[in-house]
C-alpha cells in the first residue's frame, strides 16, 4: 500500500517503495512503460522522442483560488500573490506536525491542503485548516531538495483532477493523487532529482544531477525530450509561453524551445548557475553565489543590467517593476535598471527565497526565524522565533504562512 490515511505525522516503518530500473516509467494503474530515455551526446542539446505534439491539456493559467501550489507559485516563479492572503499582525503558531527527518524545501498549498516532502522518505498531505495528516506517501528517496508541484488533471483516474509531483533523491519522480494519495505513476531518471518539477501544457519540466533537463508527459510519465548541460541541472526551471529557462552548475542560464527541446541562447553567469530563474515582462533574473543579480533579456539572452547585493542568491520574486531579494538579509531592487531601492539587515548570511504577497515580503532565516517586511519602505511588519533554522522557500494562503524546518517540523502561522 502506498498510503495511509488520516494517522500521525509518523512514516510508518517497513513501508516499501517500488523500485524501477534507471530510464524506465512504471504505471501504478494498469499498463506498464517502456524505457524512453534517449541516449546522451557530449555537448548541450536536446534529444527528442516524440513528435512535439502540444498536449490538450492546458494547465499553465489554472489556479486554485487562493492557493500556492508550487515553488514560487507560478511556472514564471513570480514568488507573488495578488490578493490579500498572508498575515500583516503579530502572528502565532496555529499548528505543527513533525516528521522523522528535515523538511528544508516549501511547502505548497491547494485546496486546502499542505503538500510537502522530507528527507524521511515521504510525501505528506495535511489539512491546512486543522492540521491534520490526510494522507502519506513513501517516496522511496529523501525529498531533501525540490518541492512538490500540485496541478490540475492530466492523468486518467485522478480524484478532484488534481495531481501532486515530486522528484527524489534516489533518482524517482512521482505521479501521485492529490485527494487519495495513490501513486498513478514513477519514473527513474537514474540521478537524484534535485530540481522542482514545473507542469505547463501537459508537459513536466524538471532538472536532473545527470546534467540533463527532462520534458517528460504528465499522463504517463515518459520521456519527450531532454536536454544535456556540463553539470548537474538542481535549479527550479521557469516556463513562458514556448520557452523554458534554466540555470545548470556548470554556471549557465539556458534558454531553450518547450516543444523541441533545442537551445535558443545560453548566458554565463560568475559562478553558480544553479540557482533558479524568474521570468517577468520579457526579463530573466537570476542570481548567482558571488551575490550578483543578473537581468537577461528573454527574448536575445543579452544582458540588461547586473548588480552586486548581499541579499542576492536565491530565486527572486518580482512584482511591479521591483525584484525582491532574500538571503539572509533582503532587498527591493528596481527591475528597470538594478537599482537598490533599500535593504533589511538580519545577522547571518542564509535564509530562504522571498515571497511577496499583497505588498508584504515573507522569508525565512537561518537564525530560527521568519521575518515579515514592508515592500514599500523595507522595514520589519514582525518576526517569528522558530525552534529551528528556516531555510526553505515559504508558502503563504488564505491568511497563513506555511514552513518548514532543520527539525522536521512544519509549522502553520497566521495573526493572533
Amino acid at each position: 500500500m502506498e498510503r495511509t490515511s488520516r494517522r500521525t505525522l509518523l512514516r510508518a516503518a517497513g513501508v516499501a517503495g517500488i523500485g524501477c530500473f534507471s530510464g524506465c516509467v512504471e504505471s501504478l494503474s494498469g499498463d506498464g512503460g517502456t524505457d524512453a530515455e534517449p541516449s546522451a551526446d557530449e555537448t548541450a542539446r536536446a534529444e527528442s522522442t516524440t513528435d512535439g505534439d502540444d498536449s490538450e491539456t492546458d494547465d499553465r493559467d489554472v489556479r486554485v483560488e487562493g492557493s500556492w501550489p508550487s515553488f514560487q507559485r507560478t511556472p514564471a516563479n513570480s514568488g507573488s500573490l495578488d490578493e490579500p492572503s498572508g498575515p500583516t499582525d503579530s502572528v502565532e503558531e496555529l499548528w505543527r506536525v513533525t516528521a522523522e527527518d528535515r523538511v528544508t524545501r516549501a511547502p505548497v498549498v491547494a485546496d486546502d491542503t499542505v503538500y510537502v516532502g522530507s528527507w524521511d522518505d515521504t510525501l505528506y498531505a495535511v489539512d491546512a485548516t486543522e492540521g491534520t495528516t490526510e494522507w502519506t506517501v513513501d517516496t522511496g528517496g529523501g525529498v531533501s531538495t525540490g518541492p512538490p508541484v500540485v496541478v490540475p488533471g492530466g492523468v486518467e483516474g485522478a480524484s478532484d483532477g488534481l495531481v501532486t509531483f515530486v522528484g527524489n533523491s534516489n533518482g524517482r519522480l512521482l505521479a501521485v493523487d492529490a485527494a487519495s494519495g495513490d501513486v498513478h505513476w514513477r519514473t527513474d531518471l537514474g540521478a537524484p532529482v534535485r530540481s522542482t518539477p514545473i507542469v505547463v501544457d501537459g508537459t513536466l519540466y524538471v532538472g536532473c544531477s545527470d546534467d540533463h533537463l527532462y520534458a517528460l508527459d504528465v499522463a504517463d510519465g515518459q520521456t519527450n525530450w531532454r536536454f544535456r548541460t556540463a553539470a548537474p541541472v538542481a535549479s527550479h526551471p521557469t516556463v513562458t509561453d514556448s520557452t523554458i529557462y534554466v540555470g545548470s552548475h556548470d554556471d549557465y542560464v539556458y534558454a531553450i524551445d518547450v516543444t523541441s527541446g533545442d537551445e535558443r541562447w545560453k548566458y554565463e553567469v560568475r559562478n553558480g548557475g544553479g540557482h533558479g530563474t524568474t521570468v517577468v515582462d520579457g526579463t530573466v533574473y537570476i542570481a548567482d553565489t558571488d551575490s550578483y543579480l543578473y537581468a537577461i533579456d528573454a527574448e536575445s539572452g543579452d544582458l540588461d543590467w547586473e548588480v552586486r547585493e548581499r541579499a542576492a542568491g536565491g530565486t527572486p520574486a518580482v512584482v511591479d517593476g521591483t525584484v525582491y531579494l532574500s538571503h539572509g538579509s533582503a532587498a527591493a531592487v528596481d527591475a528597470t535598471d538594478g537599482t537598490v531601492d533599500w535593504t533589511f539587515e538580519t545577522d547571518g548570511i542564509f535564509g530562504s527565497p522571498p515571497v511577496v504577497a499583497d505588498g508584504v515580503l515573507y522569508f525565512g532565516h537561518e537564525s530560527k526565524a521568519v521575518f515579515a517586511v514592508d515592500v514599500a519602505e523595507g522595514r520589519e511588519l514582525w518576526h517569528h522565533d522558530a525552534d529551528y533554522a528556516v531555510t526553505g522557500a515559504l508558502s503563504v494562503s488564505d491568511g497563513r504562512v506555511f514552513y518548514g524546518d532543520e527539525y522536521g517540523n512544519v509549522v502553520a502561522l497566521g495573526e493572533k
